[in-house]
Protein backbone atom coordinates (compact mmCIF):
# COMPACT_ATOMS: atom_id res chain seq x y z
CA UNK A 1 0.00 0.00 0.00
CA UNK A 2 0.99 3.09 -0.75
CA UNK A 3 2.75 4.73 2.67
CA UNK A 4 1.06 8.31 3.54
CA UNK A 5 3.12 11.39 4.42
CA UNK A 6 2.27 13.72 6.56
CA UNK A 7 1.69 17.15 5.62
CA UNK A 8 1.64 16.00 1.99
CA UNK A 9 -1.24 14.79 0.15
CA UNK A 10 -2.64 11.30 0.37
CA UNK A 11 -1.29 9.13 -2.58
CA UNK A 12 -4.37 7.45 -3.21
CA UNK A 13 -6.08 11.03 -4.24
CA UNK A 14 -3.18 11.28 -7.23
CA UNK A 15 -4.79 8.26 -8.94
CA UNK A 16 -6.65 7.66 -11.46
CA UNK A 17 -9.01 5.12 -13.61
CA UNK A 18 -9.14 4.67 -17.30
CA UNK A 19 -13.10 4.48 -18.94
CA UNK A 20 -12.25 0.47 -19.70
CA UNK A 21 -11.06 0.25 -16.12
CA UNK A 22 -14.46 1.44 -15.38
CA UNK A 23 -16.01 -0.70 -16.83
CA UNK A 24 -13.74 -3.71 -15.69
CA UNK A 25 -15.01 -2.58 -12.16
CA UNK A 26 -18.96 -2.13 -12.15
CA UNK A 27 -18.84 -5.82 -14.09
CA UNK A 28 -16.32 -7.07 -10.97
CA UNK A 29 -19.12 -5.65 -8.30
CA UNK A 30 -22.18 -6.91 -9.85
CA UNK A 31 -23.37 -3.49 -10.96
CA UNK A 32 -25.77 -3.17 -14.04
CA UNK A 33 -24.40 0.17 -15.96
CA UNK A 34 -26.78 -0.39 -19.08
CA UNK A 35 -29.10 2.52 -19.47
CA UNK A 36 -31.34 3.27 -22.53
CA UNK A 37 -31.87 7.21 -23.01
CA UNK A 38 -35.47 7.90 -23.83
CA UNK A 39 -34.71 10.97 -25.49
CA UNK A 40 -31.90 10.65 -27.63
CA UNK A 41 -32.09 9.43 -31.16
CA UNK A 42 -28.36 7.60 -30.95
CA UNK A 43 -28.27 4.80 -28.74
CA UNK A 44 -24.42 6.73 -27.36
CA UNK A 45 -25.72 6.53 -24.21
CA UNK A 46 -26.20 3.19 -24.41
CA UNK A 47 -23.56 0.90 -22.74
CA UNK A 48 -23.75 -2.70 -23.97
CA UNK A 49 -22.73 -5.78 -22.09
CA UNK A 50 -23.54 -9.04 -21.09
CA UNK A 51 -23.50 -8.36 -17.48
CA UNK A 52 -25.84 -9.79 -15.15
CA UNK A 53 -25.44 -7.07 -12.21
CA UNK A 54 -26.65 -8.14 -8.68
CA UNK A 55 -26.93 -4.92 -7.42
CA UNK A 56 -30.35 -4.00 -5.77
CA UNK A 57 -30.72 -0.42 -3.99
CA UNK A 58 -31.03 -0.95 -0.08
CA UNK A 59 -33.69 0.57 2.28
CA UNK A 60 -30.65 2.96 3.61
CA UNK A 61 -31.16 4.32 -0.54
CA UNK A 62 -34.86 5.51 0.13
CA UNK A 63 -34.07 9.28 -0.55
CA UNK A 64 -32.49 8.45 -3.68
CA UNK A 65 -35.80 6.78 -4.71
CA UNK A 66 -37.84 9.90 -3.65
CA UNK A 67 -35.77 12.24 -5.29
CA UNK A 68 -35.12 10.55 -8.40
CA UNK A 69 -36.91 7.41 -8.74
CA UNK A 70 -36.89 3.70 -8.38
CA UNK A 71 -34.21 1.60 -9.49
CA UNK A 72 -35.01 -0.63 -12.02
CA UNK A 73 -34.06 -3.15 -14.36
CA UNK A 74 -35.34 -4.43 -17.66
CA UNK A 75 -34.97 -7.97 -18.78
CA UNK A 76 -35.68 -8.96 -22.51
CA UNK A 77 -33.96 -12.55 -23.71
CA UNK A 78 -32.60 -13.21 -20.63
CA UNK A 79 -30.01 -10.50 -20.33
CA UNK A 80 -30.26 -6.60 -18.97
CA UNK A 81 -31.52 -4.31 -21.26
CA UNK A 82 -31.85 -1.39 -19.28
CA UNK A 83 -31.41 -0.29 -15.77
CA UNK A 84 -32.44 3.14 -13.77
CA UNK A 85 -29.91 4.65 -11.20
CA UNK A 86 -27.79 7.03 -10.09
CA UNK A 87 -24.12 7.48 -8.75
CA UNK A 88 -25.23 7.20 -5.16
CA UNK A 89 -26.26 3.57 -6.31
CA UNK A 90 -22.58 2.80 -7.86
CA UNK A 91 -21.24 4.36 -4.04
CA UNK A 92 -23.38 2.00 -2.32
CA UNK A 93 -22.39 -0.61 -4.44
CA UNK A 94 -18.76 0.13 -4.25
CA UNK A 95 -18.79 0.07 -0.45
CA UNK A 96 -20.63 -3.13 -0.17
CA UNK A 97 -18.20 -5.24 -2.25
CA UNK A 98 -15.30 -2.97 -0.50
CA UNK A 99 -16.62 -4.55 2.55
CA UNK A 100 -17.42 -7.68 1.63
CA UNK A 101 -13.75 -8.12 0.53
CA UNK A 102 -12.19 -6.67 3.75
CA UNK A 103 -10.82 -3.29 2.06
CA UNK A 104 -12.87 -0.98 3.84
CA UNK A 105 -9.62 1.41 4.55
CA UNK A 106 -9.36 1.72 0.77
CA UNK A 107 -10.48 2.72 -2.49
CA UNK A 108 -11.56 0.66 -5.71
CA UNK A 109 -8.38 2.62 -7.44
CA UNK A 110 -6.07 1.09 -4.48
CA UNK A 111 -7.02 -2.17 -4.74
CA UNK A 112 -6.38 -2.17 -8.19
CA UNK A 113 -3.17 -0.79 -7.74
CA UNK A 114 -2.49 -3.31 -5.64
CA UNK A 115 -3.30 -6.28 -7.95
CA UNK A 116 -1.11 -4.55 -10.41
CA UNK A 117 -3.91 -3.23 -12.91
CA UNK A 118 -3.39 -1.43 -15.64
CA UNK A 119 -5.76 0.58 -15.86
CA UNK A 120 -4.88 2.69 -12.68
CA UNK A 121 -2.41 5.46 -12.46
CA UNK A 122 -1.53 8.85 -11.82
CA UNK A 123 -4.44 11.05 -12.70
CA UNK A 124 -4.42 13.49 -15.74
CA UNK A 125 -7.23 14.47 -15.60
CA UNK A 126 -10.14 15.29 -13.10
CA UNK A 127 -13.84 14.58 -13.86
CA UNK A 128 -16.39 16.95 -12.29
CA UNK A 129 -20.51 15.22 -12.62
CA UNK A 130 -23.63 15.10 -10.80
CA UNK A 131 -24.32 11.83 -8.65
CA UNK A 132 -27.97 11.73 -9.91
CA UNK A 133 -26.87 10.75 -13.66
CA UNK A 134 -26.64 7.10 -14.84
CA UNK A 135 -23.52 5.66 -14.71
CA UNK A 136 -23.48 5.06 -18.37
CA UNK A 137 -23.67 8.93 -19.42
CA UNK A 138 -20.48 9.44 -17.11
CA UNK A 139 -18.82 6.62 -19.44
CA UNK A 140 -20.36 8.41 -22.46
CA UNK A 141 -18.85 11.23 -22.16
CA UNK A 142 -15.24 10.00 -21.48
CA UNK A 143 -16.01 8.21 -24.30
CA UNK A 144 -16.69 11.38 -26.26
CA UNK A 145 -13.71 13.35 -24.40
CA UNK A 146 -11.24 11.28 -25.85
CA UNK A 147 -12.93 11.89 -29.76
CA UNK A 148 -13.40 15.46 -28.53
CA UNK A 149 -10.07 16.67 -27.07
CA UNK A 150 -6.32 16.40 -27.74
CA UNK A 151 -6.04 16.41 -24.43
CA UNK A 152 -7.70 12.36 -23.90
CA UNK A 153 -7.29 9.05 -24.90
CA UNK A 154 -9.28 5.94 -23.98
CA UNK A 155 -5.76 5.42 -21.80
CA UNK A 156 -6.65 8.68 -19.72
CA UNK A 157 -6.51 8.22 -16.31
CA UNK A 158 -9.48 10.38 -14.76
CA UNK A 159 -9.68 11.20 -10.98
CA UNK A 160 -12.98 10.31 -10.22
CA UNK A 161 -14.60 9.89 -7.11
CA UNK A 162 -16.36 7.07 -6.99
CA UNK A 163 -13.27 5.15 -7.60
CA UNK A 164 -10.89 7.43 -6.61
CA UNK A 165 -11.93 8.02 -2.70
CA UNK A 166 -11.94 5.64 0.07
CA UNK A 167 -16.17 5.23 -0.08
CA UNK A 168 -16.10 3.51 3.08
CA UNK A 169 -14.56 6.68 5.07
CA UNK A 170 -16.67 9.07 6.49
CA UNK A 171 -15.55 12.66 5.30
CA UNK A 172 -13.02 11.73 2.53
CA UNK A 173 -14.22 14.62 0.59
CA UNK A 174 -11.74 17.35 2.03
CA UNK A 175 -12.18 20.34 0.12
CA UNK A 176 -8.55 21.97 1.02
CA UNK A 177 -7.26 18.68 -0.27
CA UNK A 178 -9.47 18.41 -3.31
CA UNK A 179 -7.97 22.10 -4.40
CA UNK A 180 -4.97 20.81 -4.20
CA UNK A 181 -5.49 17.89 -6.42
CA UNK A 182 -7.46 19.73 -9.08
CA UNK A 183 -4.02 22.38 -8.95
CA UNK A 184 -1.58 19.58 -9.21
CA UNK A 185 -3.97 17.68 -11.84
CA UNK A 186 -3.82 20.34 -13.94
CA UNK A 187 -7.01 19.60 -16.25
CA UNK A 188 -10.50 19.13 -15.32
CA UNK A 189 -13.55 18.06 -17.55
CA UNK A 190 -17.32 18.96 -16.46
CA UNK A 191 -19.69 16.93 -17.43
CA UNK A 192 -23.09 19.44 -17.66
CA UNK A 193 -26.13 17.34 -17.32
CA UNK A 194 -28.53 17.45 -19.38
CA UNK A 195 -31.07 19.61 -16.89
CA UNK A 196 -28.25 21.53 -15.31
CA UNK A 197 -28.59 20.35 -12.46
CA UNK A 198 -24.54 20.62 -11.90
CA UNK A 199 -25.02 24.61 -11.36
CA UNK A 200 -27.21 24.12 -8.80
CA UNK A 201 -24.97 21.51 -6.66
CA UNK A 202 -22.17 22.91 -4.13
CA UNK A 203 -19.92 20.53 -4.29
CA UNK A 204 -20.03 20.67 -8.63
CA UNK A 205 -19.29 24.88 -8.35
CA UNK A 206 -16.99 23.79 -5.94
CA UNK A 207 -14.39 22.09 -8.56
CA UNK A 208 -15.22 24.83 -10.91
CA UNK A 209 -13.70 27.13 -7.86
CA UNK A 210 -10.86 24.83 -7.33
CA UNK A 211 -9.85 24.62 -11.31
CA UNK A 212 -10.19 28.30 -11.33
CA UNK A 213 -8.09 29.11 -8.06
CA UNK A 214 -5.60 26.19 -9.32
CA UNK A 215 -5.16 28.12 -12.56
CA UNK A 216 -5.89 24.30 -14.17
CA UNK A 217 -7.28 24.04 -17.62
CA UNK A 218 -11.78 23.52 -18.07
CA UNK A 219 -13.19 21.39 -20.51
CA UNK A 220 -16.57 21.50 -20.93
CA UNK A 221 -18.83 18.53 -22.12
CA UNK A 222 -22.56 19.60 -22.10
CA UNK A 223 -24.82 16.44 -22.23
CA UNK A 224 -27.91 18.27 -23.81
CA UNK A 225 -25.53 18.89 -26.94
CA UNK A 226 -24.54 14.86 -27.17
CA UNK A 227 -28.08 13.52 -27.96
CA UNK A 228 -27.82 13.46 -31.86
CA UNK A 229 -25.66 12.91 -34.82
CA UNK A 230 -27.38 16.01 -36.37
CA UNK A 231 -24.98 19.22 -36.18
CA UNK A 232 -28.00 21.41 -36.47
CA UNK A 233 -30.03 19.47 -33.76
CA UNK A 234 -26.67 19.75 -31.86
CA UNK A 235 -26.53 23.56 -32.31
CA UNK A 236 -30.09 24.28 -30.98
CA UNK A 237 -29.43 22.32 -28.04
CA UNK A 238 -25.87 24.07 -27.57
CA UNK A 239 -27.67 27.46 -27.97
CA UNK A 240 -29.58 27.30 -25.00
CA UNK A 241 -26.55 26.85 -22.71
CA UNK A 242 -25.96 30.38 -21.98
CA UNK A 243 -29.77 30.53 -20.39
CA UNK A 244 -29.12 28.05 -18.26
CA UNK A 245 -25.64 29.11 -17.25
CA UNK A 246 -26.60 32.61 -16.42
CA UNK A 247 -29.16 31.08 -14.17
CA UNK A 248 -26.45 30.29 -11.83
CA UNK A 249 -26.18 31.44 -8.21
CA UNK A 250 -23.78 29.82 -5.77
CA UNK A 251 -25.87 31.59 -3.05
CA UNK A 252 -28.23 28.69 -3.21
CA UNK A 253 -26.34 25.91 -4.44
CA UNK A 254 -26.96 23.18 -2.35
CA UNK A 255 -26.00 19.85 -1.26
CA UNK A 256 -26.74 16.77 0.47
CA UNK A 257 -24.88 16.80 3.47
CA UNK A 258 -25.49 20.07 5.06
CA UNK A 259 -22.00 19.86 7.12
CA UNK A 260 -20.16 19.41 3.79
CA UNK A 261 -21.68 22.60 2.41
CA UNK A 262 -20.72 24.59 5.49
CA UNK A 263 -17.00 22.83 4.92
CA UNK A 264 -17.12 24.29 1.49
CA UNK A 265 -19.04 28.00 1.92
CA UNK A 266 -16.54 28.50 4.45
CA UNK A 267 -13.34 27.35 2.33
CA UNK A 268 -14.39 29.44 -0.95
CA UNK A 269 -15.23 32.55 2.04
CA UNK A 270 -11.75 32.32 3.42
CA UNK A 271 -9.66 32.04 0.16
CA UNK A 272 -12.01 34.51 -2.49
CA UNK A 273 -14.78 35.62 -0.78
CA UNK A 274 -18.22 35.23 -2.90
CA UNK A 275 -18.83 38.79 -4.53
CA UNK A 276 -17.34 37.85 -7.59
CA UNK A 277 -17.62 33.77 -7.59
CA UNK A 278 -20.81 33.80 -9.75
CA UNK A 279 -19.12 35.94 -12.44
CA UNK A 280 -16.26 34.15 -12.40
CA UNK A 281 -17.50 30.67 -12.34
CA UNK A 282 -20.19 31.09 -15.29
CA UNK A 283 -17.17 32.61 -17.65
CA UNK A 284 -15.15 29.29 -16.64
CA UNK A 285 -18.15 26.97 -17.79
CA UNK A 286 -18.85 29.00 -20.85
CA UNK A 287 -15.01 29.20 -22.51
CA UNK A 288 -14.93 25.40 -21.21
CA UNK A 289 -18.00 24.64 -23.28
CA UNK A 290 -17.05 26.89 -26.29
CA UNK A 291 -13.87 24.53 -27.02
CA UNK A 292 -16.64 21.35 -27.63
CA UNK A 293 -18.81 23.26 -30.59
CA UNK A 294 -20.95 21.54 -32.14
CA UNK A 295 -19.05 20.36 -35.97
CA UNK A 296 -15.85 19.82 -34.61
CA UNK A 297 -16.00 16.57 -33.95
CA UNK A 298 -18.45 13.24 -34.43
CA UNK A 299 -20.05 11.23 -31.31
CA UNK A 300 -18.59 8.11 -31.29
CA UNK A 301 -20.44 5.21 -30.98
CA UNK A 302 -21.00 2.39 -27.33
CA UNK A 303 -21.18 -0.18 -29.87
CA UNK A 304 -18.86 -0.24 -32.88
CA UNK A 305 -21.15 -2.59 -34.95
CA UNK A 306 -23.73 -0.03 -35.24
CA UNK A 307 -22.78 2.68 -38.49
CA UNK A 308 -21.78 5.73 -38.11
CA UNK A 309 -24.28 8.12 -39.94
CA UNK A 310 -23.30 11.13 -41.84
CA UNK A 311 -25.16 14.11 -42.73
CA UNK A 312 -24.88 16.74 -45.61
CA UNK A 313 -22.47 19.54 -44.25
CA UNK A 314 -24.62 22.91 -43.58
CA UNK A 315 -23.36 26.20 -42.72
CA UNK A 316 -24.22 26.78 -39.49
CA UNK A 317 -23.39 30.28 -39.46
CA UNK A 318 -26.09 31.87 -37.56
CA UNK A 319 -25.84 29.57 -35.06
CA UNK A 320 -22.28 30.33 -34.44
CA UNK A 321 -22.72 33.98 -34.37
CA UNK A 322 -25.47 33.88 -31.75
CA UNK A 323 -23.20 31.38 -29.75
CA UNK A 324 -20.13 34.09 -29.95
CA UNK A 325 -22.92 36.77 -29.13
CA UNK A 326 -23.62 35.32 -25.71
CA UNK A 327 -20.05 34.69 -25.72
CA UNK A 328 -19.08 37.86 -25.41
CA UNK A 329 -22.29 39.08 -23.20
CA UNK A 330 -20.96 36.68 -20.49
CA UNK A 331 -17.13 36.37 -20.96
CA UNK A 332 -16.37 39.65 -22.27
CA UNK A 333 -14.08 39.60 -25.64
CA UNK A 334 -12.24 36.22 -25.74
CA UNK A 335 -11.08 33.90 -28.49
CA UNK A 336 -14.22 31.37 -29.42
CA UNK A 337 -14.25 28.51 -30.98
CA UNK A 338 -10.61 26.99 -29.80
CA UNK A 339 -11.37 23.32 -29.44
CA UNK A 340 -8.43 21.56 -31.65
CA UNK A 341 -10.52 18.48 -32.86
CA UNK A 342 -8.71 15.16 -32.93
CA UNK A 343 -10.91 14.52 -36.16
CA UNK A 344 -13.89 15.51 -38.29
CA UNK A 345 -15.73 13.05 -40.02
CA UNK A 346 -18.07 14.79 -41.85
Amino acid sequence: MLEELEGELPPHLLIGITRLGIIQVLERIGFPYIFRHPSHKTNHANIYSDLHGSYQRPTSLSWVTDSFGEFKSEWKHGRFVSTTGTGYDVAECVRAWLSKTGNVGLSICEVLTAEGSCHVGQAKAFFSHVQSMHISQALHSLLVAAEAFAQFTEQTCFWFDLFTLRQCQKGAFVPSQIVSVIGRIGLTLVELDEKATYLTRSFCLFEVFATIQGKAELLCLARNTLGSDNISERWEEMLELPEMIQTLDSTTADCRSKEDQKLVVEYIQNAMGSEHLDDELKKAIMRGADRCRPGVFSIPRNDTKLPQRTYIQLSFSNAEAEWDIAMERLCGKTETGSCTPKTKRW
